[in-house]
This record gives C-alpha cells, sequence and structure tokens, in this order.
C-alpha cells in the first residue's frame, strides 16, 4: 500500500488525458486567433486524437512550410504530453513580446499532436504503468497494437499479437494511426516530423530500408545535430544521432519512414533513460532542454518548402593535399545565391556560426591551411542574396587531407575475431562471439562487470618508428541499457597483454597493466551513433611507440563496475564492423596512426669555400664583410650531396659557422647565409646570383661578441630545395654575406670564418619515403550486378599492388575517404554486399602504401537493371536484435 502511494505521487506530477484536454482548452480560449484544435480522428476507445495548429492569423497556415510534432504514440512514454503541452504553453506566452515566436508564426506552421495514443496513455495512468501498445482488442484475449509498427512502409505481417511490437492485422487498421496518416496526406506543406519517444538520449533519423546514404541525409542528421547543441547548452547533456543498420536491425511499420516517404524529413527523438523517470529530477529537465532544440527545428521548415534555393549537387573535393583542399560543386549560374560552407571534424555536427568557415558566390572553394592527415567533413548549402532563406545542404563530402612525405599513416583494425566482450560472471568463455557479437560493456546484474577487449596487429610499425600523432576511435551503436540517468563512466585503456588471445579471458584483460588511459567518458557523453575518440596526447604516444613495437597492440573497454541497488543495466554496445549486426568495414573500432622512421643523420665539411671580392677570389677561406673601399666581401661554400641516398626525405638540415674574429666597433652590421643556384666563381655572378632559399637567421656583429658558434637552419623551402639536388651533378651552393641598415658602407669591417674546410659543418638528417608510381595504370575495373552483392573485379599494370575500392552513390569518389570503404588488399576483385541494386552508384579504386600515400586509378558508374529498379525492401519475417550468446545457455540466449 505504501508504494501504490508513493507511485501515485510520482504520477500527481504528470499530467493525465483529463488535464490534457482541459490545457487544450485553455489555450483556445486565451488565444483564439493563434491556436486552433482539430479532432482527426477517435481511438479504439472513442477517445479524441487532438490535432493543435498554431500560426499567425494573418496567414493561413496550410499554405506555409510546416512542422509536425507528436508524442506518446507508446503509451508508456509520457515525454511526448509533457513536452509538447509545456511546448504549447511556451509558445503561446510569448506571443506579445518574443520577434522570433511571431516571425515563425508568420512565416510557417506549427502542428502538434500531443497524445498519439490515449487509450493506451489512459491504461498506463490508471493502471499498468508500462504499456506500450494501444487498446485494441485483437479477439484471442490480448490487447493492443504497437502503433509505431502499424505505418504502410516496410510493414511486416504477424500473428504474435501478445508480442510488445506486434503490428496490427495490416496497415493503418488502428483508427490512431490511420488518423494520423490521412492529416499528414492532407497537409503536404508538412516539411519535418519529430517523433518523440523514451528512452537513449538519441535521434533516430528515418531511412529507406538500405545502407546508402539518402539525398536528405545531410539534411536529417545536420537538423539533429543543431537540436542536439542547443539541448546541450542547456543541461549539458550529449544527444546521439544514429540511422541504424538498415536493412537489418530497423523498425518495420514506423511512423517515422512513412513520413519519409511522403518527402518529410523525419526522426525519432528518444528522450531519457527511463520511460516515467521522477519529474522533478529528470522530466523537469528533459522539457526544458528540448524547447530551444525545438525553436531550432521549427526554424529549419523553411529550408525545405518548395521555394527555398535549389540544393547544389556533385559536391566533391576535386584536389586534396597535405594543408589545404579544393571542393567544388553544381548550381545554375542564374540564380542569385551565396554559397555557405560549413567544417568539422565530426561527422554530425550542427551548422551554425561555430562551423561556418566561408560564404562565397563561386562554385569553388580552397580551404586552406589544414592539418595533415586529418579527417574533415564538409557541408554546403545556397542562401538568397534577397530574402536570406537558405535552402537544403549538398551530400556531406568526407576527407582526409594527405601526410607531409616523411610522415606514414596506417589505420588499424582489428581482424575478425579480436573485438569483443568478456564478462565475470560468465563461464566458460566462449570465444566464438568475438568478431560475431557487438561488443557490450559496462555493470550487469546478470553478467556482471563486462568489459570490452580489441587487439590490433601492428606489426607494420617499425621498432625505429617514431609515434607522432594517434586517434582510436570506436562507435556506440546502443545506449537502451544504460537505462540509470547520469550514471557511470566509461575509458579506452591501453593494456600491456602476454598474448592477444589474453583478450578472451576476463581476469588476464581485467588485471592487465595499464599503460595509459583515455580521459573518462561520462554515461551522458556516451552518445549512440557518435564516434568516441581518443586523442592520445605526447605521454600517451611515448607508451603506444613502447608496446607497438612488439608487435600487436590491446584495448580495454571498461564502464561502470557496479550498480546502485535496485538497479539492473548500465550497458552500452559498441559496433565492431563484423558478424550480422556490424556495420561493415567502415563502422570497426580503429586506430588511426602516424609516424615516421627515426631518421638518419650525415655530418658533410664543404668540398669547397671561398672568399669573393671585387679584387680577388680566394679559396680555402672565408673572410666576410666590407673591404678597404667600402665594397662588399662575399663567403662562398660547396656541399657535394652524395653522401644522401635518392628518394630520401630530409627532416632537418643546419650549417654550423665559427667566427674567428670579431668587430671592434659596433655598426647594426648583419651575417645571412643564401642558397643560390649560381656559380660562385666570380664577383659578377654572386651580385646576379639566383636565390632560392634564405637559410635561418640573421647573426649581428654583436652576436659574434656573445658566442663564436652559430647555427643556420634550412626550413621547408630549403629542405625541399637541397632534396631536388640529392642524386643529380649539382652541388649544394651557399653564399654568406653581409648587410648594413643603411647604403653607407662601413669600410674595413671583416670577419673570419673559416681558416678551411674543417671549420664548416653541414649536418642533415634524413630517412626513406616511398612515393607511389605514377606510371600504375589500372587497365580494367568492372562491376557486375549479381543476385545478392555487386561484385567488382579490376586488372593492374603492378602485381601485388595494395588497392583500396571506395563507394559513393552520388559521385565518384575522388580520395579514399570519400565515401565508404568496401575492401583494402593486394586482391584484384570482390563482393559488395551492401549496395542497393536500385540506385546508381560510384566506385572508385585506389592505389596505396603503407605512407598514407594514394593514387585514384579509376572510377566506375554503376546503373541499376531494368528488372530491379522497382524492387522494394522485404521484410525478414522475424524481430532482427542482437542476443549476446554465452557457452553455458545456448538454448536460452542472453538479451544484454
Amino acid at each position: 500500500m505504501r508504494k501504490k502511494k508513493l507511485w501515485s505521487s510520482v504520477k500527481s506530477s504528470y499530467l493525465s488525458f483529463s488535464r490534457l484536454e482541459a490545457l487544450l482548452e485553455e489555450l483556445v480560449s486565451h488565444y483564439p486567433q493563434y491556436v486552433s484544435i482539430e479532432i482527426i480522428g477517435k481511438s479504439c476507445e472513442q477517445r479524441p486524437l487532438y490535432a493543435v495548429t498554431l500560426s499567425d492569423p494573418e496567414v493561413k497556415a496550410d499554405q506555409l512550410p510546416a512542422i509536425l510534432i507528436q508524442g506518446t504514440m507508446h503509451a508508456r512514454e509520457w515525454i511526448g504530453v509533457e513536452l509538447l503541452s509545456y511546448f504549447m504553453q511556451y509558445v503561446t506566452s510569448r506571443l506579445d513580446f518574443d520577434p522570433k515566436i511571431r516571425n515563425l508564426l508568420k512565416t510557417s506552421a506549427l502542428y502538434i499532436v500531443p497524445c498519439v495514443n490515449p487509450d493506451g496513455f489512459e491504461y498506463s495512468w490508471k493502471h499498468y504503468s508500462f504499456w506500450r501498445k494501444n487498446r485494441r482488442d485483437n479477439g484471442d484475449g490480448s490487447y493492443g497494437v504497437d502503433l509505431n509498427r502499424n505505418f504502410p512502409v516496410f510493414f511486416r505481417e504477424s500473428t504474435d499479437t501478445n508480442s510488445n511490437t506486434y503490428g496490427g492485422p495490416h496497415p493503418l487498421s488502428e483508427p490512431e494511426s490511420n488518423a494520423l496518416a490521412q492529416f499528414v496526406e492532407s497537409h503536404p506543406n508538412i516539411t519535418i516530423a519529430l517523433d518523440y519517444h523514451s528512452q537513449g538520449n538519441v535521434f533516430f533519423p528515418a531511412h529507406r530500408g538500405r545502407h546508402e546514404a539518402e539525398i536528405e541525409s545531410t539534411d536529417i542528421n545536420t537538423l539533429c545535430a543543431d537540436m542536439a547543441k542547443k539541448i546541450h547548452q542547456v543541461t549539458g547533456r550529449s544527444y546521439g544521432i544514429h540511422r541504424g543498420r538498415p536493412p537489418s536491425n530497423m523498425v518495420h511499420g514506423s511512423a517515422r519512414e512513412f513520413y519519409f516517404s511522403k518527402g518529410i524529413l523525419s526522426t525519432v527523438v528518444e528522450v531519457g533513460s527511463r520511460n516515467i523517470p521522477d519529474y522533478m529530477k529528470v522530466m523537469r529537465h528533459s522539457i526544458l532542454e528540448h524547447v530551444p532544440a525545438l525553436i531550432t527545428a521549427w526554424e529549419t521548415t523553411k529550408a525545405h518548402a518548395p521555394n527555398s534555393p535549389l540544393r547544389p549537387e556533385s559536391f566533391t573535393p576535386f584536389a586534396v593535399g597535405f594543408d589545404q583542399i579544393q571542393l567544388a560543386w553544381d548550381y545554375p549560374s542564374d540564380r542569385h545565391v551565396v554559397f555557405e560552407i560549413y567544417r568539422s571534424e565530426q561527422h554530425k555536427f550542427a551548422a551554425d556560426s561555430s562551423t561556418l568557415i566561408a560564404e562565397t558566390r563561386s562554385n569553388r572553394f580552397l580551404d586552406h591551411p589544414l592539418k595533415q592527415h586529418t579527417l574533415y567533413f564538409y557541408q554546403v548549402r545556397a542562401r538568397e542574396t534577397s530574402t536570406g532563406r537558405r535552402g537544403p545542404f549538398a551530400p556531406q563530402v568526407k576527407v582526409r587531407t594527405r601526410t607531409r612525405p616523411m610522415i606514414r599513416l596506417c589505420t588499424l583494425t582489428p581482424e575478425r575475431g579480436f573485438a569483443g566482450t568478456t564478462c565475470k560472471k560468465i563461464r566458460p568463455v566462449n570465444y566464438d562471439h568475438f568478431g560475431t557479437y557487438s561488443m557490450f560493456v559496462g555493470a550487469s546484474k546478470l553478467h556482471g562487470q563486462c568489459i570490452g577487449g580489441i587487439v590490433l596487429d601492428a606489426s607494420i610499425i617499425a621498432d625505429s618508428a617514431v609515434i607522432t600523432d594517434a586517434q582510436f576511435s570506436i562507435y556506440p551503436m546502443n545506449r537502451v541499457n544504460a537505462t540509470i540517468e547520469n550514471f557511470g563512466e566509461w575509458r579506452l585503456s591501453l593494456v600491456e597483454l602476454s598474448e592477444p588471445s589474453d583478450i578472451y579471458e576476463y581476469s588476464r584483460l581485467s588485471d592487465a597493466k595499464v599503460l595509459t588511459r583515455s580521459p573518462a567518458i561520462h554515461s551522458d557523453a556516451m552518445t549512440q551513433g557518435i564516434w568516441q575518440r581518443w586523442i592520445l596526447d605526447k605521454s600517451d604516444l611515448v607508451e603506444l611507440t613502447a608496446v607497438a613495437t612488439k608487435g600487436f597492440i590491446a584495448i580495454r573497454v571498461e564502464g561502470p563496475v557496479d550498480l546502485p541497488t535496485g538497479e539492473s543495466s548500465q550497458i552500452i554496445q559498441f559496433d565492431i564492423g563484423d558478424g550480422p549486426f556490424g556495420g561493415g568495414t567502415n563502422f570497426r573500432p580503429n586506430f588511426t596512426i602516424a609516424y615516421y622512421n627515426k631518421p638518419q643523420e650525415v655530418s658533410l665539411n664543404p668540398s669547397r669555400i671561398a672568399t669573393i671580392s671585387r679584387q680577388r677570389l680566394s679559396e680555402g677561406d672565408l673572410s666576410v664583410g666590407f673591404d678597404e673601399q667600402g665594397d662588399k666581401q662575399y663567403g662562398g661554400l660547396h656541399f657535394d650531396l652524395g653522401a644522401i641516398p635518392t628518394g630520401t626525405i630530409l627532416t632537418e638540415a643546419q650549417l654550423t659557422l665559427t667566427n674567428f674574429s670579431v668587430l671592434r666597433d659596433s655598426h647594426d652590421l648583419r651575417f645571412s647565409i643564401e642558397a643560390v643556384n649560381t656559380s660562385i666563381d666570380s664577383y659578377e655572378s654572386v651580385k646576379v646570383r639566383e636565390k632560392k632559399s634564405f637559410v635561418g637567421y640573421e647573426v649581428s656583429d654583436q652576436d659574434l661578441i656573445i658566442q663564436n658558434s652559430h647555427i643556420f637552419r634550412f626550413d621547408e623551402q630549403g629542405l625541399s630545395y637541397i632534396e631536388s639536388l640529392v642524386g643529380s651533378s649539382d652541388s649544394l651552393k651557399l653564399i654568406l654575406q653581409i648587410t648594413s641598415p643603411d647604403s653607407n658602407s662601413i669600410t674595413d669591417t671583416r670577419v673570419i670564418w673559416a681558416h678551411n674546410l674543417k671549420d664548416v659543418s653541414l649536418s642533415i638528417a634524413y630517412t626513406t619515403a616511398q612515393r607511389l608510381s605514377q606510371d600504375i595504370i589500372c587497365e580494367k575495373l568492372q562491376a557486375e550486378l549479381l543476385e545478392s552483392s555487386t561484385h567488382i573485379n579490376w586488372n593492374l599494370s603492378a602485381d601485388n599492388m595494395e588497392v583500396s575500392l571506395v563507394r559513393n552513390r552520388f559521385h565518384a569518389p575522388k580520395s579514399p575517404a570519400d565515401g565508404v570503404l568496401i575492401y583494402t588488399g593486394p586482391e584484384n576483385s570482390c563482393d559488395d554486399r551492401h549496395s542497393s541494386r536500385i540506385l546508381e552508384t560510384w566506385y572508385s579504386l585506389f592505389a596505396t602504401n603503407s605512407y598514407g600515400d594514394w593514387i585514384l586509378l579509376k572510377s566506375v558508374w554503376v546503373q541499376p537493371r531494368e528488372k530491379d529498379k522497382e524492387r522494394l525492401y522485404t521484410a525478414p519475417g522475424v524481430d532482427q536484435f542482437e542476443l549476446f550468446l554465452m557457452d553455458e545457455c545456448k538454448d536460452q540466449p542472453i538479451t544484454i
């Protein structure tokens, strides 16, 4: 009885259906010009389905772009009623003073269906709190249909009426879903639809049941990212964005996909970690954090109206360097628009002032300077110059800058079977699930602590390697079993294992020595569908370098160890890329490592030095300054570079000179070094010399008194010039000269810099480099549509060449990062099992090497066959959700 009273007091903080109805009547009474209510249908038990329209009285709502926001389709997910009732009050309360709200109501309409499932909501309120479905009498003793499985798109027939996800006898069999469908079809002005659910703190954007990105994917992801940023600004909570992995693991017959099929940008918004949380502690915060997010979504409706600017087409990175990327796109030349270009190092990002990098009228853009070997994401859209109205985004472009010549770049991913989970309470260990099932990390009442283990083959990294940058990335794909709000931390640890197989044993993995670890990732920041990245700092790189030379790298993923009393699970699920639920190669955990091999050093004495004046040329010494007549006296140096192997990359070069005399008086004179491409056999040739590079900084006459040894370092331009001479018959020629601050020369002010060749030294550090030959030819690249895959094969002019095959459905990939990686290796064919048979698709083949260098060899365009063009996705006959199998319970798989 006590528990019932306590629960009753918790419920009293929430709106009941009758209180919702009273609120709607009050809104219409107070704001009759702005608020109208329509009963769009009746539920199974004849309760009204309310649709609220908010718009300015001076405009017609159905002629404006509109947003539809709906909630509580599932009875126990009360966030819909609570948030949308509050949001309607928020909007109407600001009509008198908020120009943004007034402008939104003049230029767009707001449709709200606060309670899609009134019967189920009442049943949840009065009897069984965690009821999900509506209250249809199925005629067999069971009740209810899952309304979010009852829409026509991807509808799946089922006879299991007791299932929580039973979709009904046929599409739109339920009066609630049918009323919503008719409302949407009768309002073609809807451009955005938000469907509020709980739980997960994640956006689930709509899809068309295939692996490829859609033309609208960037628009939906950006909408979600814009909303997520507003949420984070209010409470600091991070929301994920996760489309899922169609066609497996997808929701069938949902409203989201139905709306998307009508051309509406739609997403589910999963709020919180529980269906009915403590109102004051949790629900109140969830409501307040979503208000600015809803305003942002509402503002976006105009970008997708019929009269908005067109979407830019053929957005591509047509040239990539180590510090710059050139972008291009197509657009009608008669449109008066400017283009907004956005850039981020995160895949799904908000398009606002923090990511806007340029505005241009041109359809070309050079982004410079950038960081080397860094992955960047770009988006572009048009904005009308006269109205300021924005249009939709072109599909996002992903591109990684090249590495500098001396740097090697490798991305390590676990081979199948070397990524998975081991749990404290599971014995014996099941090796088979490694590489098959996802990685589950956290605390479980049933399994105890669950930790993830990942082993990466690092044999490519030589013992002499110096690692300069490293980043480990892992993809959280589901947090539905993280049921405790704001609880727990996850970490990534670099650990020392005796053997790679130690990851299969809980005790060995949990007790492994931690070499270094990532900062803690709090529960609210462990966002579903957003890559978690650990960028290693200098101390981390020292440990990574030491362990990488052993041939393999081991990463431990760990979360909470224990649970609060009464709780059962705080688990995050990570994608390992493999198995029936993996997202493929692109979603494997990966370690991107940039390194170079320790350079070799050589010290050279000049092959020739000379003092050059107007009167004479003196071999074997260096005396530089102004002579008795006030004319400049130069020093010339020749260095033979034959000791440096051809094809190497110079990492450092410095010239060391010693002054053997000083000037008695200070005249503000300075001595400097130039690399020249001119004969230094005469005074006249030196005067008209061709300068190639300055070397280091000037040395003043006062510096000569303080110290007598001076170092002149070559910059990158100077190093490049020396590299151009290596392997040729030319020597490196340097000129040592004096300069004065004015035109008046100072007579007889000379400094002796060398008596013989051994008084001067040039130190050069170099490392090996390997650039791909531009002569590699792809003689054939063909793609053939098979029954269940696309088969791609190729012929190269070179044997055993490492290649990467990349797919992009919008344009021919211009770099290995510009699309979905399908294959990498030395073979000459592969099968793409995730390509759509009804879409045009591009494949590009790249030659690659261990230095991160690449060359685009050839691209091929694949068109669907006529018989495939109308092929639709067929839903599987059973639910597809992931089970975590263990040896001891094969007959009863455990779901974490």
